[in-house]
């Protein structure tokens, strides 16, 4: 008779935890040819994160971004700097830089990124990411538990760097050939809970993953003299290092709630909350398939708002095409065309302050419709358009 309560009991518990859960699969891995579509919201003091557990229903509908930050799959082969990365899979383009993916044995992980991040001099870099930083698993299932390490090294030259940045770095400048920023990072990640998220564009299933991260980050120069690597943030506090290295220093601890669909490609959110309240939001990104209100913008004389905008002409199209570019504040942007099963054709990237004109040969494209689009440095999608090829 115990036997037989105990089994019974089993199987209501087994029944309780397969009721409403869903098992996130690879199918929901992106893909080459995929454009991801997320917003990011930091007025998120109204929003509260509900405790772990069975059927919760997670409610960020009050989530109010301005813009779309568009992130492009590509196959790895097309990056820049996949000689560098020649195990990747994918590409992923996030603004100016390129993020080389690996596929393989159930994760989705990055080893290494290649580009010019502003926050590091604008110095162009191809920095591998071992051990690698796992951004999905599959198959994912309710109580999954996984513990992981990642570790990354960036080298900068400081003959590089422009003698106004090289004198922040005071006598080292003199000692030193490079220096190169180490991060480290080891994180918990625990499946707490599934149910219900709710976002402004419709209700989800998903699974919740709570993944809390130790992080630590040191600078280290290459001295000529001893020809070796050598520890300095404990020598030259960090006031006295320029700012763009000073402010990756040091440790920090961060919890980020990560919600997963069993079809999205997109993670469906990912809730940054607060070290001392847990159930706090301090910034949301969240999948997001509204069209975009540009933050990027002119004002004219009279004080009105202009909206950057994009132009084709002539459209249709013979056998030339002029882009024109206007309103647009100094910055870095990039033109794409797409075919209608939403696959990028081609692309340029151009430097632009205010106004400015791009010419395309169509001749090579085939007779149809397409669309264009401009984005910005940071990816987020300013103007869409339709364009009509035809031939002579």
């Amino acid at each position: 008779m115990k036997n037989t309560l105990l089994l019974f009991t089993m199987m209501l518990c087994a029944m309780a935890l397969a009721e409403g859960q869903i098992t996130v699969t690879n199918a929901a891995f992106p893909v080459a040819g995929d454009s991801l579509q997320t917003s990011t919201d930091q007025s998120v003091a109204t929003i509260s994160i509900p405790k772990n557990g069975l059927n919760q229903v997670w409610d960020l509908r009050k989530l109010n971004a301005s813009t779309i930050d568009v992130v492009y799959v590509k196959k790895a082969s097309d990056g820049k700097a996949f000689a560098q990365f020649p195990k990747a899979k994918l590409m992923e383009q996030r603004g100016g830089l390129e993020y080389y993916i690996n596929v393989a044995n159930g994760v989705y992980e990055e080893i290494g990124f290649s580009g010019a991040t502003p926050d590091l001099f604008n110095i162009n870099t191809a920095t591998r990411i071992s051990p690698s930083n796992i951004l999905r698993r599959a198959p994912m299932n309710f109580l999954d538990l996984n513990n992981t390490q990642t570790a990354t090294s960036i080298p900068i030259s400081l003959a590089f760097l422009p003698d106004s940045v090289k004198g922040q770095f005071g006598p080292l400048a003199g000692i030193a050939d490079s220096i190169r920023i180490k991060f480290s990072a080891s994180r918990t990640d625990l499946v707490d809970g599934y149910g219900t998220l709710r976002l402004p564009i419709g209700d989800f299933d998903a699974l919740r993953e709570k993944r809390i991260t130790y992080s630590q980050s040191d600078v280290e120069a290459y001295l000529k003299f001893t020809k070796s690597w050598v520890s300095i943030t404990q020598f030259i506090p960090a006031g006295q290092l320029p700012g763009g290295v000073s402010g990756l220093l040091g440790k920090d601890t961060t919890t980020v709630y990560h919600f997963f669909g069993a079809t999205s490609k997109e993670t469906l959110a990912e809730v940054t909350v607060s070290n001392t309240d847990i159930t706090q939001a301090t910034e949301v990104t969240y999948k997001n398939i509204r069209k975009p209100v540009s933050v990027s913008e002119v004002v004219n004389e009279n004080n009105a708002v202009l909206k950057p905008d994009i132009k084709a002409m002539p459209n249709p199209a013979i056998d030339m095409v002029n882009f024109e570019l206007t309103n647009l504040p100094q910055g870095n942007y990039t033109i794409r065309i797409y075919n209608l099963l939403g696959s990028v054709v081609w692309e340029e990237q151009h430097s632009v302050s205010g106004s400015k004109t791009v010419r395309l040969d169509t001749n090579y494209l085939k007779k149809g419709t397409y669309l264009y689009a401009l984005t910005d440095s940071r990816g987020r999608m300013l103007a869409t358009k339709k364009l009509i090829v035809l031939k002579a």
